[in-house]
């Protein structure tokens, strides 16, 4: 039996991804056609390369670039910006990308989960609130 064959069956997998887009699905190709080119040994790697770019760089690039052009209309001066940026400590930075220290609430968490499809019952969930 041929590997390929039997990774392209096991996987299942295309070079696709579902984005979800308020409520609808998307289908966005990872490459040209790849709603019919099939995931095997040969090219899981660039698959997974590919699946990266899209959810960390080309799913977000709007809302960076929209970001980016807040943030240099208000930082609009040279000067501006190196104050700015002066007066941060390091821990700042940590405060913005990783928001407040205030201990995360589960139950708070879980009064406002939408399971989409799932049951809270349902054992995945379970599993993931045990955690």
């Amino acid at each position: 039996m041929d590997p390929d064959e039997v990774d392209q069956d096991a996987l299942a997998l295309t070079f696709i991804v579902e984005a979800d887009n308020f409520g609808s699905k998307n289908i966005v190709e990872l490459l040209p056609d790849g709603k019919n080119i099939s995931v095997n040994s040969k090219n899981r790697v660039n698959y997974v390369a590919r699946l990266v770019q899209y959810h960390f760089v080309d799913s977000v690039k709007d809302q960076v670039a929209q970001f980016t052009q807040g943030f240099d209309d208000i930082m609009n001066s040279d000067r501006l910006r190196e104050s700015f940026f002066q007066c941060l400590e390091l821990e700042d930075f940590d405060w913005m990308l990783y928001g407040s220290e205030r201990p995360l609430c589960v139950e708070d968490w879980k009064s406002h989960t939408d399971y989409n499809g799932y049951e809270e019952t349902d054992p995945q969930i379970s599993w993931f609130w045990e955690v």
